[in-house]
């Protein structure tokens, strides 16, 4: 499956937990919750409502659809994988930025060398830079 069509049954799942709707209502609901930028088409939403239906996760009745408690409970993990996924590359991204800030400490200093400094001693710097490269290959 693709990442748009789940996108489009978790929201569908969001809203359901909300409250008992009929299709429309949950259309209007996905377009108000993403303010006006996005209202599933029929064709996108009945079968994604089709395919929470054959896996347990709403229910039609009465013409309204109600998510189940499988629904509420795919709806909770499926938003702590979100969540997992975000912390872990908000971790990583912490940790790059740190290296980053040695890195441009690095760039400041080859930048205040002079121009003649740096056309003798280019190729010095570039092997230094090559083989701090060639060790964080080897981590």
């Amino acid at each position: 499956m693709r990442s748009k069509k789940n996108f489009l049954k978790y929201m569908v799942l969001y809203v359901l937990s909300q409250g008992d709707m009929k299709a429309y209502q949950i259309k209007k609901s996905i377009r108000k919750m993403t303010l006006d930028t996005y209202e599933p088409s029929t064709g996108a939403l009945y079968p994604a409502i089709r395919w929470l239906i054959n896996n347990g996760y709403v229910i039609k009745k009465d013409g309204n659809y109600s998510i189940t408690d499988q629904g509420k409970n795919f709806l909770k993990e499926q938003m702590m994988k979100v969540k997992n996924r975000v912390e872990t590359e908000a971790k990583k991204f912490r940790n790059l930025s740190e290296i980053l800030k040695e890195l441009h400490e690095v760039v400041k200093i080859i930048n205040s060398f002079d121009e003649e400094f740096l056309e003798k001693r280019k190729d010095e710097i570039k092997s230094i830079i090559e083989e701090a490269k060639n060790k964080l290959e080897r981590l």
